[in-house]
């Protein structure tokens, strides 16, 4: 049946009047999203200033251009195209598409800037992935290890990419079942107290398919607790998943029934054997893990994210962090040799060390080990450090030689592999020893790793004290 149509004049007042509503509701909930977000930040953040400025200005920037948008839903329903006033669909959806992606990015902004204030209260660490600021396509392989999953139909998932500023799933099995694909973090955190927040992003058929958040994953995604995100509820449990296979389950503890949008923030908490889930800053679903089904310790302190089939909500960001002050105190590593057996370098000249040279981590804290084996160091914190490295050789250099030793340095600027510094040539018949210090500003991102320069071929020896051959740093100076 048609359904009347009101007189022109009417159509406009309603719109207008519907209009003025929701862009005054949208500025209240904008505003309460908001101050409980930075009311809970302030204390302890003095860490965040400069990301507070450009979060503050992005805020500014992206409201006016929701409001705006608003304005212009109201223009396209009671003016149209014409001078006639007519309702234009064509119109009103790119300003609600846009406006739900201001909405995401700010949202994104705000899970920053509560993941950098936790860290910064707790001496912890964090990193995050905003995926509007990163290129289409997939997801850095250095920060992200890709998973997929078969579901009960045999589909597999099709993997992750960047488009249009959002984590999605690769079109190729769009449809084709409810195949699950993932990604894991490399890096992970200090403590087993996490929090992990994800930003919602594009609804896509979010009704039938869910979006996964990860926290306390093993870094092959073997174990996690996982939130589940549908259109029409959050769902909190623990994940089996065996790698070989490409199997895994669900293991639900608990669920609610939650109407979920775009630019939605989803928080998962961990503390103690406690779980907890907050939407939009308010507490969703707990549950205490009694049994210990989904283990925690050192191997489940990474984050991920999942999207089913090609149908869930995108993500537009997600931010990781410690709620726990960690052991030890500081910023810095040791990585050292504590097997008496020789490993070759990798090579005459300069050279790195070869795999598995360093097998034993001392005291570390707010670093990211990169590579163990290799001595690979990622720092968090920008700042000048001190670092010093030393190998015992296996055979001695001898007079017609010389031995050196160094630290590369990967800028995350360039990615371009250079020096953080270069000792002195040393020779000698009886010299098996050779190290030197040296001190060098370093950026979050930068990578450093131990060099050694020998004219053959040579390898290192360690000892159970790891005073032979080893790589340390520590942080001096820094601005948080």
């Amino acid at each position: 049946m048609t359904q009347p149509v009101q007189p022109p004049q009417q159509v406009s007042n309603a719109a207008q009047q519907q209009a003025s509503r929701f862009a005054g509701a949208f500025g209240q909930a904008f505003l309460d999203q908001v101050g409980a977000n930075v009311c809970n930040w302030v204390t302890g953040a003095t860490g965040g200033i400069i990301d507070l400025s450009s979060w503050a200005t992005n805020l500014h920037n992206q409201a006016n251009a929701a409001m705006a948008g608003v304005n212009t839903i109201a223009t396209g329903i009671t003016t149209g195209a014409g001078a006639t006033p007519s309702s234009d669909p064509t119109q009103v959806h790119p300003t609600v598409s846009g406006m739900q992606a201001n909405t995401a990015a700010n949202a994104a902004a705000i899970a920053k800037l509560t993941s950098t204030g936790n860290s910064s209260s707790t001496g912890g660490s964090s990193f995050g992935d905003n995926f509007g600021d990163d290129p289409n396509g997939n997801p850095s392989a250095s920060a992200w290890t890709q998973y997929q999953c078969l579901s009960t139909s045999k589909t597999i998932g099709s993997g992750l990419t960047v488009s249009g500023g959002q984590l999605v799933t690769v079109e190729g099995n769009a449809g084709n079942g409810s195949g699950f694909s993932y990604i894991v973090s490399t890096e992970s955190v200090l403590t087993d107290d996490q929090s992990v927040i994800g930003v919602l992003g594009n609804a896509n058929n979010a009704r039938y398919y869910v979006s996964t958040l990860l926290l306390r994953a093993a870094s092959d995604m073997s174990t996690a607790v996982y939130v589940n995100v549908a259109s029409n509820g959050v769902a909190l449990g623990y994940i089996s998943y065996d790698p070989s296979t490409q199997t895994g389950s669900f293991n639900q503890w608990t669920s609610v029934s939650l109407a979920m949008s775009p630019g939605a923030t989803i928080e998962l908490r961990a503390v103690g054997q406690t779980y907890s889930v907050y939407v939009n800053s308010s507490v969703v679903l707990n549950h205490t893990d009694a049994s210990a089904q989904s283990p925690m310790g050192a191997s489940n302190r990474h984050c991920g994210l999942g999207i089913e089939d090609s149908m869930g909500f995108s993500w537009q960001s997600i931010n990781f962090s410690d709620l726990a002050s960690p052991p030890v105190i500081g910023t810095g590593w040791n990585l050292f040799r504590s097997a008496t057996s020789a490993v070759a370098l990798q090579g005459s000249s300069w050279s790195g060390v070869g795999a598995g040279t360093f097998d034993t981590e001392g005291p570390c804290a707010n670093v990211t080990i990169t590579s163990l084996g290799y001595g690979v160091i990622t720092i968090q914190k920008t700042g000048w450090y001190v670092m010093r490295t030393n190998a015992s050789m296996s055979q001695p250099c001898g007079t017609s030689y010389v031995f050196n030793a160094g630290i590369y340095y990967r800028p995350v600027s360039t990615g371009v592999l250079g020096f953080a510094g270069i000792g002195q040539d040393s020779s000698g018949s009886n010299v098996y020893n050779v190290g030197m210090c040296t001190i060098a500003y370093l950026y979050e991102g930068d990578q450093v790793s131990p060099a050694f320069y020998q004219a053959g071929s040579n390898s290192v020896v360690g000892n159970a004290a790891g005073t032979d051959t080893y790589f340390t740093g520590a942080l001096v100076t820094s601005l948080s």
